[in-house]
């Protein structure tokens, strides 16, 4: 029964991390990309209303999806640690826990708020150079 619960939980943590995978490759391509439509509707030599409000609606569904994905990020971190938080009573439970240091539980919260970090910066540059591009260029 315990082989089972530990490929049980293995399996979970592997799929935890393709999702978060999904999440961070996906923010940081849609963050690149919404920049580079809001930079160029941004840069017109003619501003319209339909630019405008292309403009906003962009910037609003940015702070949107990026919020989501960081939310996610925050959910996949938690599911992270609590899954290994089981695997560690689980080795200390059979005497093995000293092949698995107990500090990787620090490492992966770094790594959270790395993906975290850059997302946010991203988006940042998403939404403000376009602003910047549209009101000071």
């Amino acid at each position: 029964m315990l082989e089972h619960l530990h490929r049980h939980i293995i399996g979970e943590l592997e799929q935890s991390a393709r999702t978060d995978t999904v999440f961070v490759v996906t923010a940081v391509l849609f963050n690149l990309l919404v920049l580079g439509i809001n930079w160029s509707v941004a840069s017109a030599k003619q501003p319209s209303t339909a630019g405008n409000v292309i403009l906003v609606i962009l910037i609003l569904v940015t702070l949107l999806i990026n919020s989501f994905v960081v939310m996610a990020l925050q959910n996949g971190r938690r599911t992270r640690l609590s899954l290994i938080t089981g695997l560690l009573q689980m080795y200390k439970d059979n005497g093995v826990d000293k092949y698995y240091d107990s500090a990787l539980l620090g490492t992966y919260g770094t790594r959270y708020n790395l993906f975290t970090g850059v997302i946010i910066c991203l988006a940042g540059i998403a939404v403000l150079v376009p602003l910047i591009q549209k009101f000071l260029g």
